[in-house]
């Protein structure tokens, strides 16, 4: 390349919290009051009854393909979250799941992500099948033009889609990432059904292949945090 400058962005891409297999236990011995107030005439006896919050399990996965531990515009990227719920049938819980982005300025408008959650409420997540899931591809790095002595570098080819069925949306397709927090889901209940119960949600990201922008954006950062907080809230 002699003295041409990698205008292609070496962009290094951490997702805090997000590494493959990240788990966080949360509430599995919680109990809490019911209102089970007996009017018994015979003797005054006052009954109350304790219940058992099921117990949350959050894990989330991403995709490990990157290009030289960088990222160049054009890269695609996915993301899987997975509430489960155990206990017994009918135990319920509440929990607040949001994404927390810190994304540099240089970005401008050129990060892009969707979210759905997964209908099948059934089944666990098969890390090994997200890449067909997603249609992931991660793209081969090409070469874009050239001005002087700069040549842009991108990835051509990066795909990674949500499912066509069986997810609902949730907010709109190809928002733009911020460093606004992203609501995915607030005060949600899931109740133990069989083995387990599981809500399942799907984000996918995009780079854009902007050439203005790319020399700005040379190693710069973005991060995507999952919050998980399971609501001290009862439930009758």
């Amino acid at each position: 390349m002699g003295e041409e400058r990698k205008n292609g962005n070496t962009v290094l891409l951490t997702v805090i919290g997000v590494a493959t297999l990240l788990v966080a236990l949360v509430g599995a011995t919680f109990a809490y009051f019911t209102a089970t107030v007996s009017q018994n005439t015979a003797n005054g006896t006052v009954d109350v009854t304790t219940s058992t919050l099921a117990a949350l399990e959050m894990t989330s996965y991403k995709q490990d393909a990157r290009v030289s531990n960088a990222v160049y515009p054009g890269w695609a990227g996915y993301q899987a979250i997975q509430v489960k719920a155990t206990g017994n049938a009918g135990d319920k819980a509440n929990y607040t799941l949001t994404l927390d982005p810190t994304v540099a300025s240089e970005f401008n408008e050129d990060i892009k992500y969707s979210i759905c959650k997964v209908d099948d409420t059934t089944t666990a997540i098969n890390e090994s099948g997200l890449a067909t899931t997603f249609n992931y591809a991660p793209g081969t790095v090409s070469t874009q033009g050239s001005t002087t002595t700069e040549t842009h570098y991108w990835i051509d080819g990066a795909t990674a889609t949500l499912p066509a069925s069986g997810c609902t949306a949730i907010g709109s397709a190809n928002s733009t990432l911020s460093n606004s927090d992203i609501d995915v889901a607030s005060n949600k209940e899931i109740v133990v059904a069989g083995t387990g119960t599981y809500d399942i949600y799907y984000i996918v990201y995009k780079y854009t292949n902007n050439t203005e922008a790319a020399q700005a954006a040379q190693n710069k950062q973005f991060t995507v945090e999952p919050k998980f907080v399971v609501n001290a809230t009862q439930n009758n």
